[in-house]
């Protein structure tokens, strides 16, 4: 249960009344009521009134997961347009976003139709960028202004902007809202741009982009122990190291390290070199010819018996990591355009049948993920299976069925990289228009990319390099096998569109020095 706080209350209170009140259509702006669903949680909860958040916990580590305050939230409103045909030729444009009250909007079919338009952190930092480029700097100041009325402040004096909840993801739909290392990362290549242009001007607001960037994980953040970024952080189950996430950010980092060094930048990105550098042999895949997209694939499990008091334990298995642990329990889940739907990557119980928890955890290629209660219990789980077209493992029906052991005064079954028939990571797959697999394409000019990096040490350089070319093997044995990837000189171009330091412009040079280099 949570402590009373009146003043919380009332903050929430008031932004709820305010949110109603100001739910109009305006023009081509259609507001939204979902954000209610938030406010109606935080006072259920701060009322005592048997509200669940279960989320990670640790001895290790103090965790305390911020999230924006009520009054941030309702500024991040309306977080989704709709513009027809006729709408779109009349409201301005900058590059392939439209500017409503002077706020960027990005089209993104996935919430479901041709004409939504919505608020997305790395579409704002593009168009920062293409408005800093065009040198239109009174458009730039109405932009920026207005952008910041929904910006965080973070307690190491950073900023950052937090998804809306409209996203109908995976990693989404749980209770919390999430900020990205990769649209943090974005933000700052754009800040870099700014600067360079303004540096009086814009120069604490990029020293604030970079600290977004550098927040902890434990406190809400996307840094994890000084280590990892992380494109998408979880609350609710041990962080997902999604890879090409991760080298976005290095990439758009090291050049703010560069061109800003200090000894704390340089550190961590240092860190975040050596554990990419030990970490990849776990994103490779030889028996499909192909890297993983994360290290952590979601698991869906029918247990044989009653909830009492189910708890995961993570036990990590490298030292620069730490446990955690969690109770499992039903989630208050937010409605995301009008579905109330569970975030498959959240450890909690998704459902009952015939009385028993259907739960779902992750497997982590750096945890042993243990499901305990106090009675002995099975666990049931179809068999996964590789599928080239699936984000996730597909499944044949054949049911597998994991027995608890006893541990100590409680019973639990373990979950890991050995375990029959999971998955922990997945291949990067083929599902893109066209049949067409990014990702694997990415992590292999990216990487080539990074190990040009001077701040990269010449082992480091060489076992990014194994990677980069072994994937590149990879990539030429699907196209023996008619398969198609995204084309590596379009996404040297892509990376290069936000960079403000180009090192590399042209792939067969980039190629010459790095996989072809003897």
């Amino acid at each position: 249960m949570h402590q009373l706080d009146i003043n919380t209350i009332l903050e929430y209170l008031g932004a709820t009344i305010s949110q109603i009140t100001n739910n109009k259509t305006i023009g081509v702006v259609e507001c939204s009521l979902d954000f209610l669903s938030r406010y109606a949680r935080q006072l259920c909860c701060l009322l005592s009134v048997g509200c669940a958040y279960a989320q990670l916990q640790s001895n290790e580590a103090e965790i305390h997961f911020s999230q924006p305050s009520a009054d941030i939230i309702q500024k991040m409103t309306p977080p989704i347009i709709l513009l027809d045909e006729s709408q779109e030729e009349s409201v301005e444009r900058v590059g392939p976003f439209a500017i409503v009250n002077n706020y960027p909007y990005y089209r993104y079919r996935l919430l479901g139709r041709d004409d939504a338009w919505a608020r997305h952190p790395s579409a704002l930092g593009g168009a920062f960028q293409l408005i800093a480029e065009s040198g239109d700097f009174e458009k730039l100041d109405a932009i920026v202004d207005e952008a910041m009325k929904s910006a965080v402040s973070l307690e190491n004096g950073g900023i950052t902007w937090y998804y809306p909840e409209v996203y109908p993801l995976a990693r989404m739909r749980g209770p919390k809202l999430q900020y990205s290392a990769l649209s943090q990362s974005s933000l700052l290549a754009a800040a870099m741009r700014m600067e360079a242009d303004d540096p009086e001007k814009y120069g604490q607001f990029l020293e604030q982009t970079a600290r977004g960037l550098e927040f902890d994980y434990h406190k809400g953040g996307v840094l994890w122990q000084d280590s990892v970024f992380l494109e998408m952080p979880l609350f609710h189950s041990p962080p997902e190291i999604i890879l090409n996430g991760w080298i976005h950010a290095l990439l758009n980092y090291g050049d703010y390290v560069a061109t800003f060094p200090s000894a704390e930048n340089r550190r961590i990105f240092d860190n975040n070199i050596k554990y990419l550098v030990e970490l990849l042999p776990s994103f490779d895949d030889p028996e499909h010819n192909i890297s993983l997209y994360s290290n952590a694939t979601p698991l869906r499990l029918k247990l044989d018996s009653g909830s009492e008091a189910l708890r995961a334990d993570f036990e990590s298995l490298d030292d620069n990591f730490p446990d955690y642990f969690m109770d499992i329990e039903e989630l208050e889940l937010p409605s995301v355009n009008g579905e109330v739907k569970a975030a498959s990557y959240d450890t909690q119980i998704r459902e009952f049948k015939k009385g028993n928890p259907v739960i779902t955890v992750t497997c982590n290629r750096l945890y042993n993920t243990k499901i305990s209660s106090e009675k002995p219990f099975e666990a049931q789980y179809y068999r996964a299976v590789f599928d080239r077209k699936r984000a996730t493992p597909n499944n044949n029906k054949e049911t597998i069925v994991l027995r608890s052991q006893k541990a100590g005064n409680r019973h639990e079954i373990v979950i890991n990289a050995e375990t029959d028939g999971v998955f922990c990571g997945y291949g990067t797959n083929f599902a893109k228009p066209g049949g067409k697999n990014l990702y694997h394409a990415y992590h292999v000019v990216g990487l080539a990319y990074l190990a040009t990096h001077s701040f990269v040490s010449e082992q480091q350089r060489e076992i990014l390099l194994e990677y980069v070319r072994k994937w590149d093997e990879y990539t030429s044995f699907h196209v023996g096998e008619g398969r198609v990837f995204y084309p590596y000189d379009q996404l040297l171009m892509s990376m290069n569109g936000r960079k403000l330091v180009k090192s590399s412009l042209d792939w067969e040079e980039l190629r010459a020095k790095t996989i072809d280099a003897d």
